[in-house]
């Protein structure tokens, strides 16, 4: 979510209301379409277009293929899993995580 950072102070007031959105809750941005994020926001369609754009991607759903990668490798950072756990503990990790995914979707639908 760096990028979206970076480029805040170049953004339009209605871009800002978008990146304060997924900056505060970068999750969401897996149930939120373009519509729904722009009703979220309280700008058009056409504003989360441009926002995307403006941070160098062609769609709104590369946005989003980007922030979910970058969301799964920060996930491996905060379960801490490695070649020192067992496999008991990485499925227990794994397991929590996941229903924590489910609970937030959840909520945001």
């Amino acid at each position: 979510m760096q990028f979206i950072t970076q480029a805040y102070p170049t953004l339009t007031d209605g871009e800002k209301k978008i990146a304060d959105i997924l900056l505060a809750s970068p999750d969401c941005i897996f149930a939120l379409t373009v519509t729904s994020l722009a009703a979220k926001a309280g700008v058009s369609i056409a504003t989360v277009s441009r926002f995307a754009q403006h941070l160098g991607f062609n769609t709104y759903k590369e946005l989003q293929i980007t922030i979910a990668r970058q969301q799964g490798e920060h996930d491996d950072f905060i379960l801490n899993i490695g070649a020192d756990n067992d496999y008991f503990s990485q499925i227990e990790k794994i397991a929590s995580a996941e229903s924590d995914t489910i609970t937030l979707t959840l909520k945001s639908l």
